[in-house]
């Protein structure tokens, strides 16, 4: 989290009443939870950073990842792109974009 401004805000769109962990977030401790919230229904299984791009103060990071869901048993995978925006050397934006409903279903 030192990497995140104050004032972060972060973004992963979808139902947030089935999927706490989604949604808008602003403020680095509300930012933080995002990271440590899932945990207690997740088990990461696989993360793999597969591209990088960056211009000025803006960066798109192509990823995918493998995660145990426990209480369903159920193993997902999603490809997912971060856009960042970096201003003063934190992130300042970050927004996240998956295949949020298969981890709904899942």
């Amino acid at each position: 989290m030192a990497l995140f401004s104050e004032a972060a805000d972060r973004n992963t769109a979808d139902n947030t009443a089935r999927v706490p962990s989604i949604g808008r977030r602003h403020g680095k401790a509300k930012v933080s939870a995002f990271f440590t919230d899932p945990l207690d229904h997740i088990g990461p299984q696989q993360f793999e950073v597969r591209t990088m791009h960056a211009s000025g103060e803006s960066a798109v990071i192509l990823e995918g990842f493998a995660s145990l869901v426990k209480v369903a048993g159920k193993l997902i995978k999603s490809e997912f792109a971060f856009d960042l925006t970096v201003r003063d050397g934190l992130i300042a934006h970050y927004r996240m974009l998956e295949d949020s409903y298969a981890i709904e279903q899942a």
